[in-house]
């Protein structure tokens, strides 16, 4: 099963691949640049960028939710209890951290626990970016039920496709630096992500009784060219 997954990420790549050549590299310091215009990276009150810092998982929540135009979005606004044992509701990123977790980007640990200041790995924030844009069910749809992706080397095939991984160490396990992770992004937002569209013979159906396939939002199947930064430049909220 592993084998043909690793063929079948490399299948659905090609695609992929071609659409991610448009999205060229930026430097770290370019990539931050780009990403302050968004309000999704921004400097410290002394006017450094701190590049070299680690970035914690609560600061990769809060940037990748505002990529997605949905830093305003809190799902569980209405719950007396937070959902992490280890976050309280009054925590500065527990609605973007819950609103993650509920678009199934970023995952907890055991005992409802998120650990939001520890630093974010170079394999967790290039699954987060997959994650971003969709392209893990991209590359699972159709497979038998209850196949997955092998964390983190699928994940990290797909980014790789993508360019993604261009300035991580050897050692993905390490805690990535701010730099990395703002050219990550800021490369993520020019690469048109996969959505979900109904199938013609199910589209006129009741909502519960359609079927969906994803597709890549390149201009060549039912959706217009998007990409997440088109979203933003159109202050539209990345739905998938």
């Amino acid at each position: 099963m592993k084998k043909a997954i690793r063929t079948l990420i490399a299948l659905s790549l090609a695609v992929a691949l071609s659409a991610s050549m448009t999205a060229f590299a930026r430097t770290p310091e370019e990539s931050a640049a780009d990403l302050a215009k968004y309000g999704i990276m921004n400097g410290f009150p002394d006017g450094s960028l701190r590049l070299e810092n680690s970035v914690t998982r609560a600061q990769m929540a809060k940037m990748v939710i505002t990529a997605l135009g949905r830093e305003k979005i809190d799902p569980y606004a209405g719950a007396d209890q937070s959902m992490f044992k280890d976050m309280e509701k009054t925590h500065w990123a527990y609605a973007c951290v819950s609103e993650a977790f509920m678009c199934r980007i970023i995952s907890g640990f055991p005992g409802s626990t998120f650990r939001p200041d520890d630093n974010v790995t170079y394999e967790q924030a290039l699954k987060i970016m997959v994650c971003v844009l969709r392209y893990d069910s991209y590359v699972l749809q159709d497979k038998p039920e209850g196949t997955t992706l092998q964390y983190p080397q699928d994940y990290i095939d797909i980014a790789k496709g993508l360019g993604l991984p261009e300035g991580a160490p050897t050692d993905l396990k390490q805690s990535a630096t701010r730099g990395f992770i703002a050219s990550l992004i800021s490369k993520a937002l020019d690469i048109p992500y996969a959505k979900a569209f109904a199938t013609p013979e199910t589209a006129d159906k009741p909502l519960m009784q359609r079927e969906y396939v994803y597709e890549i939002l390149d201009g060549k199947g039912q959706g217009e060219y998007t990409t997440l930064r088109t979203n933003l430049e159109n202050k539209k909220v990345t739905l998938w």
